[in-house]
């Protein structure tokens, strides 16, 4: 029992650490999209939307799905997303899929759920189905994006 509370201790830690130091980035790229927005309407005034908007927008959106990653592991660590029980696998879906929305967004990806009839439910933790839908999620997107973007073979040898 020690040794596994030892081993969650040291996730929590990681996890927090994590969430806290890649919210920083976030917070900087944030700020600056809002002294560019600002600036650029005071510097720009009607050509602003034109000229900045956009990219300023680009930028948010970033800025909010990488949010979404760095609360995911502390989200995945609460006491009663550990706990083993039986989970209505509907619910977990729909919060996996709020969650992510920024990332989803961002990613230009529209869920389209059609979820079973009645209310299936699985023993287990919400946090290990959380992750094995998240990393359903993530896979299919990269998936999607090197068939739409393929690497071209380099020359370099």
């Amino acid at each position: 029992m020690y040794c596994s509370t030892v081993v969650l201790a040291t996730a929590g830690t990681t996890a927090a650490l994590f969430a806290h130091e890649s919210g920083k980035p976030v917070t900087l790229v944030e700020r600056a999209a809002k002294r560019i927005a600002t600036q650029g309407q005071k510097l720009l005034a009607g050509q602003y939307v034109k000229a900045l908007g956009e990219p300023v927008d680009v930028l948010y959106r970033a800025a909010n799905s990488l949010r979404s990653f760095a609360k995911f592991p502390l989200h995945l660590l609460k006491r009663a997303k550990r706990r083993s029980s039986t989970v209505d696998v509907h619910n977990v879906i729909d919060g996996v899929i709020e969650l992510f929305q920024p990332f989803l967004e961002e990613a230009k990806v529209d869920v389209r759920k059609e979820l079973a009839d009645g209310a299936p439910s699985i023993r287990g933790s919400i946090a290990l189905l959380e992750a094995i839908l998240v990393n359903l999620m993530t896979n299919a997107i990269n998936a999607l994006m090197i068939k739409m973007h393929p690497v071209k073979p380099s020359n370099c040898n």
